[in-house]
């Protein structure tokens, strides 16, 4: 049973990377970074094409590594730490001794360390997204105000206008939902860890009170002889 539950966990992790993060991480930025690319090219001037387009795809394909790196910390961490509540619940109804409960306990310690280590590089990560967001929602005000301000009621807008109004409208909510997913992640983590804290707690109390009975049984054994 535990051989399947870490082929289940397997594939969730290799369905994550697979589809999960091109998906949503490089698909939404190179067609952004397309878009911004193909507005100022110029064919006229070849080696100002070659630095916009690098200008264009370099940023957006190194912001989509980081957040990608980030995201897969979180799952992998994820995916660890239901596993080892897994292990304990299923076990639960088992005789469990305190050395089993130690080697829970050492190992939680190295996936705590692990989890320092991945939060102090998801901090300056969170960091840039929350200023990259910021950014990106002032643009899209800029970009509405000028293009609604410059409208009378008579003259409509163009294709070309509604596009880019379009664009920034969802370049915004597309960066909040970034930081959603990550924030909801690490929730869920949280709340993995409380769990097995939880099934910790009760084992404990049961290897105590098995060893209470075994104990009493002793002396009531002794006492008898």
């Amino acid at each position: 049973m535990e051989q399947i539950d870490c082929n289940r966990d397997e594939i969730t992790i290799h369905t994550f990377l697979i589809y999960f993060i091109p998906l949503y991480e490089f698909v939404p930025l190179l067609i952004l970074a397309s878009y911004e690319t193909v507005l100022r090219l110029d064919p006229v001037y070849p080696i100002h094409c070659v630095l916009i387009i690098i200008y264009g795809y370099l940023p957006s394909i190194s912001y989509a590594l980081g957040d990608s790196m980030a995201l897969i910390f979180l799952k992998c961490l994820q995916v660890e730490f239901r596993q080892v509540r897994n292990h304990i619940d299923k076990n639960s109804r088992r005789k469990t001794d305190q050395l089993s409960i130690r080697k829970i306990h050492h190992l939680l310690i190295k996936l705590r360390s692990q989890a320092t280590l991945y939060g102090n590089f998801l901090a300056t990560q969170q960091l840039v997204s929350i200023l990259l967001t910021m950014y990106a929602t002032g643009g899209s005000f800029f970009v509405f105000v000028t293009i609604l301000g410059d409208r009378s009621a008579e003259s409509g807008i163009t294709m070309g206008e509604t596009v880019m109004m379009g664009f920034a409208s969802l370049w915004p909510l597309f960066g909040i939902s970034r930081l959603y997913v990550k924030i909801w992640m690490a929730v869920t983590i949280t709340d993995e860890e409380i769990e097995i804290a939880s099934l910790l707690k009760k084992q404990e109390l049961k290897v105590r009170q098995d060893t209470f009975q075994m104990n009493y049984y002793s002396e009531e054994v002794f006492i008898k002889v």
